[in-house]
C-alpha cells in the first residue's frame, strides 16, 4: 500500500473516531518509519476479500497503536516502576494507618479497553500516585487536559519528575498534550469540570467512597466515573452503572465499575455507553464480590505487614542506639 494511501487511511480513521488524534499521529510516525508490523497488517487487509476484514483491520490497528503507546509509557516509567512507586508510598505512609492510601497501579491493557470506548475531554485521576494512569489516558485519548491529584508528597514529586521527562521526549509526539498534577486531597479540590473521572478505589474506606460520590454529583450529566472493586454507594440515584466487569490489575483481578452521571430527571444521557455485554450470571457476580473482598483483605494485610516491619526496624534502630551508648560509656 502506497505511503500516500496509508496517510489517507490514518486521516479517515481519525475523522470517523475509530482511532484518536494521538493514535493518528503515532500511526503517521509508523508509516514514515515503514514499521514492518503495520505494513504486514495492511498488506493482509488489501489481500482480503471478506467484509469482516474491515472490523479486523480496525481492531488490529488499535491493538498496534496501544502497544506503541505502552512502549512510550514504559519508557517514561523506566526509572519509576511499580516497586519503586510502592516504596515511595510506603515511606510517605509511615505511621499512617489509613488503608485508603495503600498503593496499586492500573493495568495498561485493561485501562485501554475501557478508555477506548469513552470519547471524553477532561480526565481526572483521584489519588494519582506516580501518575501512570494520567499518562496512559494522555497517550490513549484525545483529552484536552489530563490531571492527577495526589496527597502523598513523594508520589506527587515522582509524577512531576516524570512529567518533566514527558515534556522533553514524549510531548512532541502527541496532538493534545496537556498534563498536570495537583498536590493535595481530591476532597479539597474542585474537579467538577471533569467528564471522565478515575479512582483506583480498591482500598478506599466506605466514608471516602461516600464523600467521593457526593462530590461526583457536581459533575455534568453524561460525565463518567470509573472505580475499582467498589462502586459508588447504592443510595445515590445520580449515576447509572453502564459497565461492570473484572479486569487484570497490578495486584490481581478487580471489578471495574463505569458510572454515568444521570440527567436531572434520573434518565441516562445520550452517548455511546455500549460496552460489550457482560454475560456473568448472578452466581459469578457473587464470586467476583468474594474475590474482591479477598483482594481488599490481602492489600490490608500488606499494609499491616509494612507497619509491623517498620516497627521492627524502629525497634532495631533503638536497640542499636542503646548499644552504641553503652560502648561510648565503656570508652569513657
Amino acid at each position: 500500500m502506497a505511503q500516500a494511501k496509508l496517510y489517507l487511511l490514518a486521516a479517515l480513521l481519525a475523522k470517523d473516531g475509530v482511532i484518536s488524534q494521538n493514535g493518528k499521529a503515532v500511526m503517521k510516525e509508523l508509516i514514515l518509519a515503514r514499521d514492518p508490523e503495520l505494513v504486514r497488517l495492511l498488506e493482509r487487509f488489501e489481500d482480503s476479500e471478506t467484509s469482516s476484514s474491515d472490523a479486523s483491520l480496525v481492531n488490529s490497528i488499535n491493538c498496534l497503536l496501544e502497544s506503541k503507546a505502552f512502549e512510550m509509557l514504559s519508557d517514561l516509567y523506566a526509572e519509576c516502576p511499580l516497586e519503586v512507586a510502592k516504596s515511595l508510598s510506603k515511606a510517605d505512609r509511615q505511621g499512617n494507618d489509613n488503608k485508603s492510601l495503600v498503593y496499586g497501579e492500573v493495568d495498561f491493557s485493561s485501562f485501554a479497553r475501557v478508555v477506548r470506548k469513552l470519547k471524553k475531554k477532561r480526565f481526572y485521576d483521584l489519588g494519582s500516585g506516580s501518575g501512570r494512569a494520567v499518562f496512559a489516558a494522555r497517550l490513549l485519548g484525545d483529552f484536552d487536559e489530563c490531571t492527577g491529584i495526589e496527597i502523598l508528597d513523594r508520589l506527587h514529586d515522582a509524577a512531576e519528575t516524570i512529567r518533566r521527562a514527558y515534556d522533553k521526549k514524549t510531548r512532541a509526539l502527541v496532538v493534545n498534550d496537556r498534563v498536570r498534577f495537583v498536590k493535595g486531597s481530591f476532597l479539597d479540590y474542585d474537579w467538577s469540570d471533569a467528564d471522565l473521572v478515575f479512582a483506583n478505589s480498591t482500598c478506599f474506606e466506605d466514608d471516602l467512597m461516600d464523600q467521593l460520590a457526593r462530590r461526583a454529583e457536581n459533575l455534568e450529566p453524561g460525565a463518567v466515573v470509573i472505580t475499582f472493586t467498589k462502586g459508588l454507594p447504592d443510595d445515590t440515584s445520580t449515576f447509572h452503572v453502564v459497565h461492570r466487569k473484572r479486569y487484570k490489575m497490578s495486584w490481581g483481578p478487580a471489578t471495574v465499575f463505569v458510572h454515568v452521571r444521570a440527567n436531572d430527571d434520573g434518565t441516562l444521557p445520550d452517548g455511546d455507553f455500549d460496552f460489550d455485554a457482560d454475560d456473568d450470571d448472578e452466581e459469578e457476580d457473587e464470586e467476583d464480590e468474594e474475590d474482591d473482598a479477598l483482594l481488599t483483605r490481602d492489600r490490608e494485610l500488606e499494609l499491616a505487614l509494612d507497619r509491623e516491619a517498620d516497627e521492627k526496624q524502629l525497634k532495631n534502630s533503638h536497640d542499636d542506639f542503646k548499644h552504641l551508648q553503652a560502648l561510648v560509656r565503656d570508652l569513657d
